[in-house]
């Protein structure tokens, strides 16, 4: 895997997150996709620095084969070994919430398919 380095702020404001919400068309409440920028930059100082790394296509589908087969953990903030200032993430999902926990993935995700905001 390469290992990548961004400022968090960056980071955050970069990809895309993903989100359904529900909206009430007169007769039905149906869902509807929603594309926006992350929130999650304003948690960080300007020089915060997040490392992650970007598997290559093979290993990615290694990880969802091993995933899917529940041979491996399903931490994918250990599998791409993403850190704060070099301490690893996941250390945050003690101090996030749920909704920041969920957003960080989306950006994740976002980052490994490479949708981002233009």
């Amino acid at each position: 895997m390469e290992k990548l380095e961004f400022k968090c702020i960056d980071f955050f404001n970069r990809y895309i997150v993903e989100e359904i919400v529900y909206k009430d068309d007169g007769e039905n409440i149906v869902p509807v996709k929603v594309l926006s920028r992350s929130t999650l930059g304003s948690k960080f100082k300007s020089d915060d620095i997040i490392s992650i790394n970007r598997p290559s296509f093979n290993e990615n589908l290694k990880y969802v084969r091993e995933k899917e087969e529940k041979i491996i953990d399903d931490d994918i903030f250990k599998w791409l070994d993403v850190r704060i200032n070099g301490t690893l993430a996941v250390s945050l999902l003690d101090e996030w919430s749920t909704k920041d926990i969920n957003e960080f993935a989306q950006v994740i995700k976002s980052f490994l398919l490479e949708r981002r905001i233009m």
